[in-house]
């Protein structure tokens, strides 16, 4: 039991499929941070059964119309039949005509769908700039059974989503010969700027425990709290992204990286083009001859014909060699696996650096992809796992004192 007190689990950048997560992880709370959703507002048993408002709404990542209720619709009848929409036509510029001017349009075939929360129902898949109205008929049905105490009629604009790109994940793995590629999500944006540069090795240890390492303290001028990826949060979010290189970075951030990166590689890049529509795409990073050091590499990225004062970055490396370490109160056992296959893997050399990348320990690992420092030195930083096959050099990393 005391043994087990001391031991202290410091890290695993290994799995399968932790690996294949990561690339989407960061996608996927984007979408959920990003998109707007009903008030979590409990149910009022006693309130009578009615439609509260129309709102512009994102569905699957494509603007909808949403009709908000006070209590949970039954999903099971046919809504397309109890809620009409009517296409009024694109928006008009100037002053908006008045209600009893307006054309009636065209009814708009579709599907209302029952979202996440009962009491919305979403009608996705609509063009964006238009007028529409939206007529609920008093025959709809909650899921107690109660019918709309009164049938409701809102006009509402459905909106264009605005130009935007960023990456996917903050910071990430790329299993090798199985990665697809460097994950960048565009809306609007039919090619992207970016601009690859490759940490030194001496800069490394400081590198990754400046975005991988324990959270300084607030009073040590560290950020509290991480902006979204897609943040518009200029200087403030900028800067205190700067400190761990993701998401939107200052320009004068990523400057004080000259000394301790070199830029390898310039390049535009097309992305898919789907109007008004969240697109993943992924840049190619190992087919890239530029890029195929091994090392740690950071990603900038711009729009074309646009400065701005921020730029959109993450860091990443393709390797095979998922790494694992378990630290004792004095000594450590490595393990290097396959991302891949998820077998050990031989052949690796594992060393202890300190922050200024001094070699302070080596170990082979043997057959069982595993090896053992008996002592670790008081100033080990960061732990580096390298490995020789078919020609080619790869490595993986882990931050001691995550």
């Amino acid at each position: 039991m005391e043994a087990s007190n001391r031991r202290r689990w410091i890290g695993i950048v290994a799995s399968v499929a932790a690996a294949s997560v990561l690339a989407v992880g960061g996608w996927w709370l984007y979408q959920r941070q990003h998109t707007v959703t009903a008030p979590a507002l409990a149910a009022d048993p006693g309130q009578p059964f009615a439609a509260i408002e129309c709102k512009p709404r994102l569905f699957d990542d494509q603007p909808a119309l949403a009709v908000v209720f006070t209590q949970p619709v039954d999903g099971r009848q046919k809504l397309d039949d109890l809620i009409r929409v009517t296409d009024l036509g694109p928006v008009a510029p100037g002053p908006k005509p008045a209600a009893a001017s307006q054309p009636e349009g065209k009814i708009v075939q579709g599907a209302w769908v029952i979202g996440d929360n009962p009491r919305v129902a979403y009608f996705p898949a609509i063009q964006p700039q238009r007028r529409f109205k939206v007529e609920v008929l008093p025959n709809l049905l909650s899921q107690d059974g109660a019918k709309l105490a009164e049938g409701k009629t809102c006009e509402l604009t459905s909106e264009a989503m605005p130009a935007s790109f960023y990456f996917a994940s903050r910071g990430v793995v790329l299993p090798a010969g199985q990665n697809g590629g460097l994950p960048v999500v565009t809306v609007n944006v039919p090619e992207v700027d970016l601009q690859f540069l490759r940490v030194e090795p001496q800069a490394m240890p400081r590198f990754l425990e400046r975005v991988a390492g324990v959270r300084r303290a607030a009073s040590d001028g560290a950020d509290t709290e991480e902006g979204g990826e897609g943040d518009e949060g200029g200087y403030e979010g900028g800067y205190g992204n700067g400190r761990r290189l993701k998401g939107l970075v200052g320009g004068w951030e990523l400057d004080q990286l000259r000394a301790s990166t070199t830029s390898v590689y310039l390049g535009r890049f097309s992305t898919e083009q789907s109007p008004n529509k969240r697109r993943v795409n992924f840049i190619p990073v190992e087919g890239i001859k530029e890029l195929q050091e091994p090392g740690v590499y950071i990603a900038v990225m711009n729009q074309p014909g646009r400065f701005a004062y921020d730029y959109q970055v993450t860091y990443f490396y393709v390797t095979d060699i998922g790494l694992q370490a378990h630290r004792y109160s004095r000594n450590l056992d490595a393990f290097a696996t396959s991302l891949k296959a998820g077998t050990a893997l031989s052949g690796v050399s594992f060393e202890l650096l300190d922050e200024n990348a001094r070699s302070l320990a080596k170990a082979d690992g043997d057959s069982e992809g595993h090896a053992r420092f008996d002592s670790v030195p008081g100033g080990a930083t960061l732990l580096v796992a390298r490995r020789s096959h078919g020609g080619n050099a790869e490595m993986s990393t882990l931050v001691l004192r995550e």
